[in-house]
């Protein structure tokens, strides 16, 4: 997966989405970042790209983020 175009594809995406879920476009990268890192590891293989609109159902359902507190999404 080419962490370039998912950057842009979470930028993008998250201007569509409601701001008060407490997630920021930093914080979608890096659970993605994890996920095709873990992904690489235990397959031993790039995880074939995903489209824009998988992606942002992805996104969607995430948890929304309790703002009030200051523990690393």
């Amino acid at each position: 997966m080419k962490m370039t175009n998912m950057e842009k594809a979470v930028t993008w995406a998250v201007k569509d989405l409601n701001e008060s879920r407490g997630w920021i476009a930093e914080d979608y990268l890096d659970v993605f970042g994890q996920f095709f890192e873990a992904y690489r590891y235990f397959t031993g293989r790039e995880h074939p790209d995903i489209s824009y609109f998988a992606m942002l159902r992805l996104m969607e359902r995430m948890p929304w983020a309790d703002t009030g507190e200051k523990v690393p999404l």
